[in-house]
C-alpha cells in the first residue's frame, strides 16, 4: 500500500513537470481553432463583463503570436513599485513588451489609440522590472501593441503594431 501511494506521488512529480514543460505548445494548439471561430457576443445568455473580453483578447492575442512565430516568455507581468505588461515574448533576438487592446466595436479610434502616455509609462515601467531581472545589457527591445477587435458573429481580428512607441527614459 505505501509503495503504492509512493508511486502515485512520483507519477504525478513527473505529470507536473511535463505539464510546466510543454504548457506553452499546449496552450497555443488549443487556443489556436478560436482565432478561426466566430466571436460570441454572449456566454450563457449573460453578456460579458470587460474583465471577460479583456482576458479572451489576450488569450487570443497570445495565441497570434505563438502561431506567427513569437515565444511567449511571460503573461501579465506585474512590477513590483507598479506597471504591467500584458505580454512579454521573444521575435528572434528582440524581446517584445506587449500591450494588448480588446474592442468589441470599431468606432472613430482604433484600440491601439487608447495607449496613451499613461499607460505607457506603466508599460515601460513593467518593461523595467522585466529587464533588471534579466540581468542582460545586450539584449534589444521594444514596445508591440496587439489590437483584438471581437465583434459579434465574426472572426476575431487581430493586428500587430511593431515597435508602436519608443522609451524616451532610457538608452536602448
Amino acid at each position: 500500500m505505501k509503495e503504492l501511494r509512493v508511486l502515485r506521488e512520483k507519477a504525478t512529480v513527473v505529470l507536473e513537470r511535463w505539464r510546466k514543460l510543454d504548457l506553452r505548445r499546449w496552450w497555443a494548439v488549443r487556443m489556436a481553432p478560436k482565432l478561426h471561430k466566430p466571436f460570441k457576443g454572449a456566454h450563457r445568455g449573460d453578456s460579458w463583463t470587460t474583465e471577460e473580453i479583456g482576458k479572451i483578447g489576450e488569450d487570443l492575442a497570445a495565441a497570434w503570436l505563438a502561431i506567427n512565430g513569437r515565444k511567449i516568455l511571460k503573461r501579465n507581468h506585474k512590477a513590483a513599485h507598479g506597471g504591467e505588461v500584458d505580454i512579454v515574448c521573444r521575435e528572434l533576438d528582440a524581446l517584445c513588451f506587449v500591450e494588448v487592446k480588446t474592442r468589441t466595436k470599431v468606432g472613430w479610434h482604433r484600440p491601439a489609440d487608447a495607449v496613451n502616455k499613461d499607460k505607457q509609462k506603466l508599460i515601460q515601467r513593467g518593461a523595467r522590472d522585466w529587464l533588471k531581472h534579466l540581468r542582460r545589457t545586450d539584449v534589444g527591445w521594444r514596445y508591440d501593441i496587439m489590437e483584438v477587435v471581437l465583434e459579434d458573429g465574426q472572426l476575431p481580428r487581430m493586428n500587430c503594431v511593431v515597435d508602436a512607441f519608443k522609451d524616451s527614459s532610457a538608452n536602448r
